[in-house]
């Protein structure tokens, strides 16, 4: 597992929590891309890194990669469900709690190089909003910031567009490598400053900001 533990606090429970009402509704699903060709990583590192973004994930992927997650997704002691796409362009969550029967638009924002700037907009509307699973972290704790404070969500959001925007083909190889444990985190600093500038990101923002259910 690549990315690293949140410490637990040895405080009361809700004592951390903010105590006003959230200022913006987050009515969409966030659903996970995931090609056929992260399979080379190996099921079981997936559910590990899926884990770490929800234990309910909602995913978007082939039967292939579904399968797959299914069987190792008790070790990774997460509820898998899956975006089933229909002909019209809708579609249907199948698995886990999440199952319902009625159809959902779908936003998906997997291969969009204008994903920053739809984002947030894309949050508010009742939708499955799919991302890359590159930007999993980034985008799962900046929604959590945009329940609470837009303008700090559209700070970090800001930030995103930049550090992703250096990146090379080079630098997702090196960040993928990271994710799955293949290189170790602190030598990207010297490997690649524009892969450390998203990694530093990342791994703010995933240690900062977890999500209501952690």
């Amino acid at each position: 597992m690549a990315m690293p533990p949140r410490f637990k606090p040895s405080c009361p429970p809700d004592a951390h929590k903010v105590m006003r009402d959230p200022e913006n509704s987050i009515r969409a699903a966030l659903a996970v891309k995931i090609s056929d060709a992260e399979l080379q990583n190996g099921a079981d590192n997936i559910c590990q890194l899926l884990s770490a973004f929800s234990k309910t994930p909602l995913t978007l992927c082939s039967d292939t990669v579904r399968d797959a997650i299914l069987k190792a997704s008790k070790d990774a002691g997460i509820t898998a469900a899956f975006v089933q796409l229909q002909p019209d362009g809708s579609a249907r969550i199948l698995g886990g709690d999440l199952l319902h029967d009625k159809s959902c638009p779908v936003c998906d924002l997997s291969a969009d190089d204008a994903i920053a700037d739809r984002y947030l907009e894309a949050l508010g509307q009742e939708q499955i909003v799919v991302i890359p699973m590159a930007a999993m972290y980034i985008l799962r704790s900046v929604a959590t910031v945009y329940e609470w404070d837009r303008l700090l969500a559209g700070h970090f959001i800001a930030q995103y567009r930049d550090a992703r925007k250096g990146l090379t083909d080079a630098d997702r190889a090196l960040l993928t490598d990271v994710r799955y444990g293949r290189q170790e985190p602190l030598k990207v600093k010297e490997l690649s400053a524009t892969a450390y500038a998203y990694l530093r990101l990342e791994r703010k923002l995933f240690l900062q900001y977890p999500a209501q259910e952690d």
